[in-house]
């Protein structure tokens, strides 16, 4: 029995998509109300927002020239692609914490957690995993966690750390993503990393699905099938404790949820006589 996700990913993943479909509408509405915004810049440079805007609350409140509005626009747009940026890479982290906790749960096994969570991982994996983790994944999320902490402190100058990863990093990330998917707009060896176009954004966010993809799959092979099925008995009696009745009625009720439960939210295909054998019970 082998399960196929964590509980975990699809609510990392839905997530995710949130974010894209923001960063879509930005760039949608950039697009579209851009083009406006330059025109009355050329029309009326020197005159004031709530002059151009007088039915505008909030044109008092920013209180800038046409020309400048401009600017203002330009600077609002890479903001929301850098918040967007950091927003989903601690998604990513998170994801990847709360399922080595599952993990740890599920199989019985204490993890001491450090930091980063990218190098725990790797840690991790080599202590307590049987299969081996591609060094390209970790590497991956330790670049997207610099560069997310680079843009969330607002650093005027990369951290050495950050600048060995691109230069040592940087080419080999550059082409193993760039012979499995397309990435345009995405450099891994730029130091521009507070700068977004909206390309690399997108390649950006995608990059950090594939990672909770990836990782989720390792760590669901990882799993151990009779744990996630005893795990999940447990968590039903606790909620469910009728179930705990002697009766080949209950029981089989029982080993149905179960059943069922193990399928979605582990992809894990199991018979009624596999579940029933490893909870101990007779169907």
């Amino acid at each position: 029995m082998q399960a196929n996700k964590t509980p975990h990913r699809n609510a990392f993943l839905n997530a995710l998509a949130q974010v894209n479909d923001q960063v879509c509408f930005v760039l949608f509405l950039d697009f579209q109300i851009g083009p406006e915004l330059q025109d009355l810049a050329d029309k009326q440079a020197a005159e004031y927002t709530p002059t151009v805007f007088p039915e505008n609350p909030f044109a008092e409140r920013i209180y800038v020239s046409m020309g400048k509005l401009l600017t203002f626009r330009s600077a609002q747009v890479q903001t929301a692609l850098g918040v967007s940026f950091a927003f989903a890479v601690e998604q990513l982290l998170l994801y990847i914490e709360t399922s080595i906790r599952h993990w740890s749960e599920i199989n019985g096994v204490v993890c001491q957690f450090t930091e980063p969570i990218d190098a725990c991982l790797q840690s991790w994996a080599l202590k307590n995993a049987n299969g081996k983790i591609d060094a390209n994944l970790i590497k991956t999320v330790k670049y997207l966690r610099l560069r997310r902490n680079h843009v969330i402190h607002n650093a005027s100058e990369l951290t050495s750390e950050l600048t060995k990863t691109l230069k040592y990093d940087g080419p080999s990330l550059q082409k193993s993503w760039e012979f499995r998917t397309t990435i345009p707009g995405l450099d891994f060896s730029s130091g521009a990393t507070r700068v977004f176009s909206a390309d690399e954004t997108i390649s950006l966010i995608k990059l950090v699905r594939i990672c909770v993809e990836e990782i989720d799959a390792f760590l669901a092979k990882e799993l151990d099938g009779a744990s996630v099925l005893k795990w999940l008995d447990k968590d039903l009696l606790t909620r469910q404790p009728e179930l705990r009745a002697e009766g080949a009625a209950i029981i089989t009720r029982r080993v149905r949820k179960v059943k069922k439960r193990v399928l979605e939210m582990y992809a894990l295909v199991a018979t009624p006589t596999e579940v029933a054998h490893v909870l101990g019970v007779a169907i």
